[in-house]
């Protein structure tokens, strides 16, 4: 569809992704209402406001999405360029409406991931979205590093690309679609280790 199309439709275009302008700002009025919750005095990594998003999406949503599943399975939501995301926008209009002073510390993103791998025995990563995303398996590696543990990182991408080539003992599945269950394959260097996992998700 042309700009002038989607124009008349009252239709914004964002990337590939068309959404209805009155939809798209209730959204970022929502975002503003999660906003108003949150402790100005602090900064908070980004898993943890994605973690209280999930949670007050929990209590409206009529079925569960990534965000709302993922609360409530207690699993930890991590985004490596919240700003290059649609939620950047709601963040900024509330801090430019309301003045607020609310800052994000990603650098405690990659705590909380250091911690995970630290505390686990196993752990896994899954991945969607863009080439950005796939800056979560390195973080895992070099938070492997750090705190001297074994990286288990497992990717799951939508992407256009059939292979995606990982360094290390990371195990890396890409396909256009993920299928509803797979089997895990680790690179030749690590044929010792092969876990069969089952794994159901909805990632389109």
């Amino acid at each position: 569809m042309s700009d002038e199309e989607l124009e008349a439709a009252d239709v914004a275009r964002i990337g590939d992704t068309l959404a209805n302008r009155d939809e798209y700002q209730e959204a970022d009025e929502w975002i503003g209402s999660v906003i108003n919750q949150l402790e100005t005095t602090r900064s908070y990594s980004v898993r943890e406001f994605l973690h209280l998003m999930g949670r007050e999406l929990a209590e409206i949503a009529h079925e569960d999405g990534i965000m709302t599943a993922a609360y409530k399975s207690r699993i930890p939501v991590f985004c490596p360029d919240i700003a290059g995301t649609e939620l950047s926008v709601g963040i900024a209009r509330a801090k430019f409406e309301k003045k607020l002073q609310l800052t994000f510390d990603t650098t405690q993103d990659t705590m909380e991931m250091m911690q995970i791998a630290q505390k686990t025995r196993n752990s896994g990563i899954i991945t969607l979205g863009s080439i950005n995303a796939q800056n979560m398996v390195n973080i895992g590696e070099v938070s492997s590093y750090i705190t001297r543990t074994t990286a288990r990182g497992l990717q799951i991408c939508d992407l256009d690309h059939d292979r995606f080539r990982s360094a290390g003992n990371a195990y890396t599945i890409v396909r256009r679609h993920t299928p509803r269950s797979f089997r895990q394959t680790p690179s030749r260097s690590h044929d010792r280790l092969r876990p069969q996992v089952t794994h159901r998700s909805h990632c389109r």
